[in-house]
């Protein structure tokens, strides 16, 4: 190991420490302010000094750290990234695109992507993912060559596709397809692959974008890895048409000066474990643990369902460890806020990662243990028969496809009130992202906005999916996903 071992060889040395950070080391002046528990983890809070390396241009242990990880996930070059998955797509999109460049973008991307557009100042085409909605579940599919084809056609000279792949939910998409289509049509590709880190490391997942012939592949190692909160990865893969030296260029923009050597050997020991045997290990059982309790909350429970795609095609892009459970009774599906919260509040209770207005995501992330598994179904057991459920006459629904269609060539995207489900519509863009966020504005309650230009990201994390995007027009179509507080306007 190479950043861990150039962190404990700093720490033989005994230096006092006339450098930044601040506690110089010293976990005692803060113990009995802050929580920290371990004292190791101020000897080890570094940053860049001599015998260790420049983030901003590694030519010592992070250059080597990061040519190893590029070794183990198979790719051309590999990035630490200490600000996240976010930093890593803005940073390719400062690679790829430039003011006025057109780019096709999920409408389900994370905010972080309209972050780029504003940095960029590139003109967002949007593409529907899929013509699918998963209306029960509250969320969207794969996207599909057909909606891609679609978009391209009203706009030919787009430089660059922009997706989430899995999504939040874990639903991937035909990436092979889609490369080979980029390819064809001279389009860099961008995969956020933020919620597929274990992609590569487990045969039973669908292939990592990092294998196809993208540009930029992004990770979130913090996500349903073990690398601490904030950590990420970004691969250029083989054959990638990015400028290696253009996209370090770019993370040094974004990036900071000062990065924390823990984060550091955070995201080395991770990628050290994901390899490991015994890594590869903990990623099997804890997809067994997946499977058992799927197969168990099937035949046992009768007012939650788990999804899973309903065809063979969709499942061989489908990460099953995204557990989406819902309520539901014989005449509506039930808010996931009256049994999620509940049951997220009682004693030794069960958190969720996201709710949403139909469903409840739970990640089996490798962290758990096979009796965390079984704790969830029985609390799913428990609220069935509990007095906090105000529900009568539960019963599963009688099976019934579980896709809505939306025909997307009627769809005019400049002009667009279409009949979408909740928020799975088109904007109606009357300024770029970059023109609205540097225009003046002002603040104005969500009913006195309808009819105003945004000039913010209006997005909740998690998902990081925004409602309302700068250069948007508002309708009372958003009300209903703003919460009570002012929103910047484009004046």
């Amino acid at each position: 190991m190479f950043i861990n071992q150039a962190l404990i060889d700093y720490q033989k040395k005994k230096r006092a420490r006339f450098h930044v950070p601040g506690h110089a080391g010293n976990g005692t002046l803060f113990k009995k302010r802050l929580a920290l528990g371990s004292e190791t983890a101020f000897q080890f809070d570094l940053t860049e000094v001599d015998d260790l390396d420049v983030l901003s241009e590694p030519t010592g242990c992070i250059a080597e750290s990061q040519a190893w990880a590029a070794e183990i996930f198979g790719v051309q070059r590999s990035y630490y990234l200490i600000n996240g998955a976010s930093v890593g797509l803005m940073a390719a999109m400062l690679t790829a695109l430039k003011a006025g460049d057109k780019v096709l973008v999920s409408r389900n991307c994370h905010r972080s992507v309209i972050n780029g557009l504003v940095l960029t100042g590139a003109q967002p085409v949007w593409v529907l993912p899929n013509a699918d909605y998963y209306s029960q579940w509250g969320f969207w599919g794969a996207l599909s060559i057909d909606a891609l084809e679609t978009a391209k056609k009203r706009q030919p000279d787009c430089k660059a596709l922009i997706l989430p792949s899995p999504t939040y939910e874990g639903i991937g998409s035909d990436i092979a397809a889609i490369a080979t289509w980029c390819q064809k049509n001279n389009l860099l590709l961008i995969v956020d692959e933020a919620h597929g880190s274990l992609w590569p490391f487990f045969e039973n997942l669908p292939v990592s974008a990092a294998h196809f012939a993208c540009d930029v592949v992004v990770q979130s190692l913090h996500k349903s890895a073990t690398s601490l909160t904030q950590t990420a990865i970004a691969h250029l893969p083989h054959g990638s048409r990015i400028d290696p030296a253009a996209f370090q260029q770019a993370l040094n923009v974004l990036q900071t000066t000062s990065p924390s050597y823990l984060l550091l050997a955070s995201l080395e020991s991770t990628v050290g474990f994901l390899a490991s045997a015994k890594g590869k290990a903990t990623i099997s059982n804890c997809f067994q643990w997946v499977k058992q309790f799927r197969q168990k909350a099937k035949a046992q429970l009768n007012a939650f369902s788990v999804f899973s795609p309903q065809t063979e095609e969709a499942r061989n892009y489908w990460d099953p460890a995204k557990l989406v459970i819902k309520h539901h009774n014989q005449h509506h599906i039930t808010p996931p806020d009256q049994w999620a919260i509940p049951l997220e509040t009682q004693p030794n209770g069960i958190a969720y990662e996201s709710i949403n207005h139909r469903s409840a995501l739970y990640m089996g992330n490798i962290g758990l243990t096979a009796a965390d598994f079984d704790r969830l179904l029985e609390a799913l057991h428990a609220y069935e028969g509990s007095d906090f459920s105000l529900l009568k006459e539960i019963s599963k629904p009688a099976e019934s496809p579980d896709i809505e269609k939306i025909d997307i060539e009627k769809i005019d995207v400049e002009k667009t009130e279409a009949n979408f489900s909740d928020r799975s519509f088109l904007p109606q863009m009357a300024l770029s992202p970059r023109a609205a966020f540097f225009s003046q504005g002002s603040p104005l309650m969500p009913e006195a906005a309808v009819g105003k230009i945004a000039k913010e990201v209006i997005a909740s994390c998690p998902p990081g999916i925004p409602v309302l995007l700068p250069g948007e027009i508002i309708t009372e179509r958003h009300l209903p996903y703003l919460s009570n507080r002012p929103i910047m306007t484009v004046t």
